[in-house]
Parts: C-alpha cells; sequence; structure tokens
C-alpha cells in the first residue's frame, strides 16, 4: 500500500517517536516538495531532524507535483502542503492522503481522495498489532507535539480502539 501524506502527520509522529508505524503500514509515503519546505521552516522543532533525515530513504520520497487542471482551484482552498498533497495523490492515481486539518481532508474527500488523519493511523497499527495501546499515543501527541484531539474525539476513538 502507497499513501501520500502532509506535514503534520509526518511531524507529530517524528516528534512523539512513532514514524516507524508509516513504513510499518505502508511500502512507500510520497511528499510533495511544499510539504518539505514547510519542515525545513519549522527544523529545530523536536522530531523535525529524524523527518528530514528520513526524507530520500527506501519509504519516504519526495515528488515534484505537475500543474493539472484543478491545481489552482485546489492550491486557493487550503495551505501549500496540504494543497501540494492533495494534487500529488491525484498525480500519482492513489486513493490514499494522510492529513489532519478539516478543510485538507473535506477537499480530499471531495476530490475522490480517501483522508486519514493521526488517529486513524494509530488505530490501523493498534489493528495490525504494531502498538500495543492508542490512549498512550494520543497522550503523547496531545502532551507532546501539542496535538489538538478533543476529549470527544478521543473518548470515541478509544471506544473504537476497545480500550474503554
Amino acid at each position: 500500500m502507497r499513501v501520500v501524506s502532509d506535514t503534520s502527520p509526518l511531524l507529530n509522529l517524528a516528534i512523539v517517536d512513532l514514524l516507524d508505524l508509516l513504513p510499518a503500514i505502508y511500502e512507500a509515503v510520497y511528499v510533495p516538495e511544499a510539504v518539505v519546505a514547510e519542515l525545513r521552516l519549522d527544523s529545530g522543532l523536536l522530531g523535525t531532524d529524524r523527518l528530514l533525515a528520513a526524507l530520500g530513504s527506501e519509504w519516504l520520497q519526495v515528488v515534484a507535483v505537475a500543474e493539472s487542471s484543478v491545481s489552482s482551484a485546489v492550491r486557493g482552498q487550503v495551505d501549500a502542503g496540504e494543497a501540494e498533497a492533495i494534487l500529488l495523490a491525484l498525480q500519482l492515481g492513489l486513493a490514499d492522503l494522510l492529513v489532519d486539518e478539516r478543510a485538507g481532508r473535506r477537499l480530499a474527500a471531495q476530490l475522490g481522495l480517501y483522508p486519514m488523519g493521526l488517529l486513524g493511523l494509530l488505530l490501523t497499527a493498534k489493528e495490525r498489532r504494531l502498538i500495543e495501546r492508542v490512549e498512550p499515543a494520543i497522550d503523547a501527541l496531545r502532551e507532546q507535539a501539542g496535538f489538538f484531539v478533543a476529549d470527544s474525539l478521543r473518548e470515541q476513538v478509544l471506544r473504537l480502539a476497545r480500550e474503554r
């Protein structure tokens, strides 16, 4: 399975030292150049160095986005990283997209993609027995990465993970 990722899922996984979940779940993760640019702007943040070092590895590849008929429409609705991630998924013919921001997920779905955020990824990791529990990962994302998860969503995910 292959996937395209926006900045947020990658960076947040790197911050909480769970980046290795990605190559365990996906044979390849593709990122557009705008995501790399965002990472370089955030250099110095916890996890960024680890993530930048992984770029170009067998499982994490940077791919240039070609302009298309939908490029300007997509770019006008979400930030640069999200826009290029959506465009790259369309360009590569991949339906799966890792993106956390609501506007990016909504736009991706409208374009026929299947967006998944970090919480969905954690549920997948638990289903595949890559992690024992989802709760410590969610708590680490909240505490270490400052990743916002509403209490009600946290509880819903924990119920789906059969941890409640």
